[in-house]
Parts: C-alpha cells; structure tokens; sequence
C-alpha cells in the first residue's frame, strides 16, 4: 500500500508524552502513526530531522487590516501577507475580529465585503466574529445567519470613524444597553466576546496622572489599574446570570478577574476565558525596564502576582485558550 504523505523522524508531541514517530497523511488527512523507521511506501517522505512536529494551532482572535481604509497612506497589511504570517507561525486557523479592517464588520455589508477578499487571498483556514454594539443591534441575527462564529464588544468607548464603528462599543457605558446588545447576540446562540476596561475609571486615573506630571512608561500601567479590568469582568458576568448568553473574556489580564472567572464556571454559568502569551511571559516592570512605547498594549501589561495566577488559571483550565491579539500598526 502507498500512502499520500510521510514525515518521517518525527519527535511527535501528544497530550503526556513526546513520541518519536513517523506521521501517516493519505487523502489530505492524518492516518495513523507508527514507530520510526516504517517500511511504508509513499509518493512524497519529509524528514523532521527530530524536530517537535505539533497540530496546527488556531489563533482566535487577530485583528486583520483588510479591508484597507483607502484614506491610508501607508502600505498596510492584507489576509495574504496575515496568512502567510500566520502559516509560518505554525497556524492553520485566524478568527478575525470586526474592527482595525474599514468598513468594519458590523453590518452584513461590511461582512460580504471582508469575506470576499478573505476567499482571495487567505492561505489558511479562516473564520470572522461580527460586532454587536448598541448601534447595530439589526444587524447580529443577521451577521448570524450569514456565517459570523461569535461577537466582539467592547466596553472600553473607541472613538467612531462612522456610524458603523457604533456596532461593537456600548455607547456611554449603560448597563441597560448592554444587556440589550447581550439578549440580542444570546438568540443566535453564539459567544460574546467582551474587551473588558472600565472607560471612565481610565479616564479619571489618566487625568488624576497627567495633573500630577507623571507621563514616565510607568504610569500607563497606573492608569489602567487591575480594577479596570475585573469591574467590568464582574459586570459582564452579572448580565451573563440575566440573559443565559455565552461569554468570552478577551485578553484576560488580571489575578481578580481569573478568580471571578473560575467562580462563574463553578456555578455552571457559560463563561470563557482567553489570555495572550505576553501577559503570561511579560510584566508592567518589563515596559517600563525593555519595552518602552513598545510595551503599550490593551489591557496593560500586569504584575508578577497577576502573571503567576494566570499560569496557575490557564493549569486549572479556568483559561480555555490562549490568543494572539495580533493587531498590526505602524
């Protein structure tokens, strides 16, 4: 019998152990996995050299520049060159996000459009989120119906280009809007995912820093403190207990907001958690030691106590899944 495919010298990671192997791929799919040095016979061998060969990882949750704003005067990036990124990386999968791409991905116009060049030009497998926010609250039964995975809200207020960007923010924080926008997403059946800062605490911190001279890397991090985060993971949850819709902490950042997470779960509520590898490998101390402008992300980078809890969250799968986040700028 011959075979499609054989990666052969294989060091073959598995869910205890790494087995050196070789990996049996016929008609586009894994078949089987037999001990190194097998006498089948294949069309094409690839040697691993003894090198980990792991399953493609899925990345959910990238935020694309197409489609490109035509107002910009830069070379921005496109699902081909995200894609390619993306493969080279070990990714087989991109779940796209409905905002930093122009028209964003609130309408089903918006939607059509984005999916049309993803068809084009991607060269791994892809899916889209859409957003539900209190300006396109018509439009989530049918970004569901027309082919959309999950919503992106933000509570955090980002400054709208156009009425369009209204569909992924709450729109001046109202907890009764947001349980709105949460009963609308939850009759599709399909995860919120919530970007999870407290606006007007952020706001106060930053004048409260700005009055005092502080303006060193450090006091970023001062002005999205660890509250920021949890007060609105606890709020989200509490709309979750009312409305029975799937929920999904962004970017979790916080030791607080893990530990609210994980009490949700034990109660049996349906919430879910992603965190990003630079909040579990990186700290505030590093931006202000390394990284500079550079370590300026959403939510901030946290501290040693915050980045050990969420190790010990993502062991007791209080976290279900790690993301990138990834969100290109010049």
């Amino acid at each position: 019998m011959t075979v499609e495919l054989i990666v052969k010298n294989c060091r073959l990671v598995q869910n205890n152990r790494i087995l050196d192997a070789d990996l049996i791929i016929d008609k586009g799919k894994v078949k089987q996995v037999e001990k190194s040095g097998s006498n089948l016979k294949a069309d094409q061998f690839i040697d691993a050299e003894e090198n980990l060969v792991i399953p493609g990882c899925i990345d959910p949750h990238i935020h694309s520049r197409e489609p490109n704003d035509p107002k910009s005067q830069t070379i921005q990036e496109d699902f081909s060159s995200v894609t390619r990124a993306a493969a080279a990386g070990g990714y087989t999968t991109v779940f796209d996000m409905p905002i930093t791409g122009y028209p964003p991905t609130t309408t089903l116009e918006g939607f059509k459009i984005k999916k049309n060049l993803a068809e084009r030009k991607c060269l791994v497998d892809y899916a889209f989120y859409g957003g539900a926010g209190y300006g396109n609250r018509q439009e989530i039964i049918p970004l569901a119906k027309s082919g959309v995975i999950a919503f992106k809200i933000f509570t955090r207020e980002i400054e709208p280009k156009d009425e369009k960007w209204k569909g992924v923010i709450v729109g001046g924080g109202s907890s009764e809007t947001f349980l709105r926008i949460m009963k609308e997403v939850s009759k599709t059946g399909l995860p919120l995912s919530i970007h999870c800062e407290d606006d007007r605490l952020i706001e106060f911190q930053t004048n409260q820093l700005k009055s005092q001279g502080e303006l060193k890397p450090s006091a970023y991090s001062k002005s999205s403190p660890n509250a920021s985060e949890f007060l609105e993971v606890s709020r989200s949850i509490e709309l979750t207990k009312k409305t029975g819709t799937k929920i999904i902490i962004a970017h979790l950042s916080t030791a607080e907001a893990a530990s609210m997470v994980k009490k949700a779960k034990l109660d049996g509520l349906p919430v879910f958690a992603e965190t990003c590898p630079h909040y579990l490998l990186l700290t505030d101390r590093d931006m202000v030691k390394k990284l500079g402008p550079y370590g300026k992300i959403y939510p901030p980078l946290r501290s040693e106590h915050d980045r050990e809890a969420l190790w010990t969250a993502l062991n007791n799968e209080t976290i279900d899944f790690l993301a990138n986040d990834h969100a290109p700028h010049s």
